[in-house]
């Protein structure tokens, strides 16, 4: 059956401004027939806000209560782990992938499983699978059935229903996967290989994965660069940035009033040359420029000291992009 909606709040607005209502008008009783033009029509950007489990809920609206926080934008699904136990939670790894079906899960209530004694209750979560984002957020397209099974145990001290054991990662539907998720591409080196122009290193947009569009969007995409291209990729390029280089602990990036973000980073890139420097901050400002154009100037910086700072229009100085280059060395 198909998931209720009845579990979200959805907030809807007008992503360019505010909705201005016009006043009322007489309708004219004469004069010719004139065209009008008609109001181009708004997208609007949808946000999904998760709630919590409400008092004494059932064991289904436990479920679906969960399904649906797993489409909110809550950035760390911590409204998700209230629907489950304690160690439930402690144990789930809910970005180790995001399972894509046709419609959505469907939910099943099982007739084995403890239901009888009042204590336990199970329900499997059914659908057609058409995609798979893994741990590296690598898009995939896969078929098949998919069928997991969700447990619900009553704790007996609080009595309420909680999920104890659940598949790790997320589920959900296709036009939620369309509506939380954005594809972007991450730039890295063609390993021994230079451009034509000379000995830059060549970048390579070649690494597309999928991020959540509305859970601080830049941050994961730095954070997604810094872990290393996606397994099919990584065998023909390589990063300038070195081994183990993660951004600084509770790190969360916006670009200041001047367009310029600043980067820190950990201990791992405390002692890179300055050639090195401007080469990953390179990677960054094409990596950037895959999902805003309000980066136009990039600083790393670590245990607060300024490594390098570069600006946009001296990236291709620092690395030749196969795009920019004749046909020929397009392609590596």
């Amino acid at each position: 059956m198909r998931r209720q909606r009845a579990h979200a709040r959805v907030m809807a607005y007008a992503a360019g401004g505010t909705l201005l209502l016009a006043g009322c008008a007489s309708m004219p009783d004469h004069g010719d027939l004139r065209g009008v033009e008609s109001t181009p029509r708004q997208d609007t950007q949808v946000r999904v806000f998760a709630v919590p489990p409400s008092e004494d809920a059932a064991p289904p609206d436990i479920v679906q209560g969960f399904l649906e926080a797993l489409t909110s934008d809550d950035p760390h699904y911590e409204t998700a782990k209230l629907y489950l136990t304690t160690d439930a939670a402690r144990d789930w790894e809910p970005e180790a992938s995001t399972t894509v079906l046709a419609d959505g899960p469907a939910t099943t209530a099982d007739l084995a499983g403890g239901r009888d004694d009042g204590t336990a209750y199970s329900f499997t979560l059914t659908g057609t699978r058409i995609a798979l984002v893994d741990g590296q957020h690598s898009y995939t397209p896969v078929d098949g059935d998919y069928a997991r099974q969700v447990h619900l145990a009553k704790d007996s001290k609080t009595g309420q229903w909680r999920i104890d054991r659940l598949p790790q990662g997320v589920v959900m539907g296709q036009s939620d996967f369309q509506r939380n998720y954005t594809s972007v591409n991450k730039y890295y080196f063609a390993s021994d290989t230079v451009a034509a122009t000379g000995a830059q290193p060549a970048a390579v947009a070649a690494d597309p994965v999928f991020i959540r569009r509305r859970v601080d969007a830049m941050t994961q995409m730095v954070q997604s660069l810094l872990a290393g291209p996606t397994t099919w990729l990584d065998p023909v390029v390589r990063s300038s940035f070195p081994s183990g280089t993660e951004l600084e602990k509770d790190a969360t990036l916006t670009p200041d009033d001047q367009n310029k973000l600043t980067v820190p980073l950990n201990d791992k890139a405390a002692g890179v040359s300055t050639a090195k420097c401007e080469e990953m901050a390179a990677q960054l400002l094409f990596t950037l420029g895959t999902i805003t154009p309000t980066v136009d100037r990039v600083e790393l910086q670590s245990g607060g000291r300024q490594l390098c700072s570069l600006a946009e229009d001296g990236a291709d100085a620092v690395a030749a992009r196969g795009s920019a280059e004749a046909p020929e060395y397009l392609y590596f």
